[in-house]
């Protein structure tokens, strides 16, 4: 009976590992692969969202560059999160246009890729989600 609970144990440690739930492929290089445009939000309860539009460039390593759509340019840093235990992938972004001194900033709680062109940013506000849609600029 020994021989069966040592045969069985490796198994199951085989079967655990297979059945755990992994991160999803890396947003880092999902995100770093080009320019993102900000194509549409919806924010009900939320009257100052940091981005309503323009473009974000995400290059590796954590900078980042945003172009609003008056052609202001804005510098700084970005940085995502997977959180297993609520399986969601949450972004920072924090940029600051070096002229004017006009930082801005957003903490997206989650994003989930619909594919490798798009993604939905969100901000939970008083339980109603508000919805960023960023698509890859081509």
């Amino acid at each position: 009976m020994k021989k069966i609970y040592l045969v069985f144990i490796p198994f199951l440690f085989l079967l655990l590992a297979a059945c755990k739930k992994e991160k999803p492929d890396s947003y880092d290089n999902l995100l770093a692969k080009g320019t993102w445009e900000l194509v549409q939000s919806w924010t009900p309860n939320y009257p100052d969202p940091g981005f309503v539009d323009g473009y974000l460039t995400f290059q590796a390593g954590g900078n980042c560059e945003y172009k609003d759509k008056n052609g202001n340019m804005y510098y700084g840093t970005w940085d995502q999160n997977w959180q297993s235990d609520f399986e969601t992938h949450s972004l920072y972004i924090d940029v600051t246009n070096p002229i004017t001194r006009e930082r801005k900033f957003e903490y997206y709680e989650d994003i989930q890729f619909s594919s490798g062109y798009q993604f939905n940013a969100y901000i939970y506000v008083t339980y109603t989600p508000c919805v960023f849609t960023f698509r890859l600029k081509t």
